[in-house]
């Protein structure tokens, strides 16, 4: 645990190294969710392969997927409980989105669409989470793409801040 406060948590956690094609992989992710927010954010640090890729279960195949490799999303928005549910991930770089994949099962749970991540510096970064129709916080699909489409300009696009000394 790095952080625990009321506005943000941050844990990191680090896998025993593992081999994979003859190639040892090391790994290590760091997870934060700052309060009132739908996404988390996965800064994903990894030796020993060039990509990777992050994914939304698609569950019971019910709902639809949408993707937008230029603003760098993608989301699933699906019937849940009664009301409905969106799922997204946002890519903090979306030079590093080389592709979606979707694949589709007959067995629940087992049907992802993926986002394909090619590595810098061995490392990429992502934001993944949903949103929930019942909260009243996004009452259809639209709503829900535009707030990831939104978030993504925002993380894209950070604000910066320049200190003047005026002596």
């Amino acid at each position: 645990t790095i952080a625990n406060g009321p506005l943000r948590t941050v844990f990191e956690l680090g896998y025993g190294d593992y081999t994979v094609n003859g190639k040892t992989i090391y790994e290590t992710k760091t997870i934060s969710l700052d309060y009132g927010q739908n996404l988390s954010k996965f800064s994903i640090d990894i030796a020993g392969v060039e990509n990777l890729s992050a994914g939304l279960t698609l569950h019971d195949n019910l709902g639809e997927t949408t993707t937008n490799m230029s603003e760098g999303w993608m989301s699933y928005w699906e019937p849940h409980d009664g009301s409905e549910l969106g799922q997204g991930l946002v890519v903090e770089n979306p030079k590093q989105l080389m592709a979606f994949d979707k694949h589709i099962s007959d067995e629940k749970d087992q049907s992802n669409l993926f986002a394909q991540l090619n590595l810098e510096n061995e490392s990429v970064v992502y934001y993944a989470g949903f949103g929930w129709k019942k909260s009243g916080q996004f009452k259809t699909k639209a709503e829900w793409n535009t707030y990831l489409s939104n978030f993504a300009k925002c993380v894209q696009n950070p604000l910066i801040l320049k200190v003047v000394n005026e002596d």
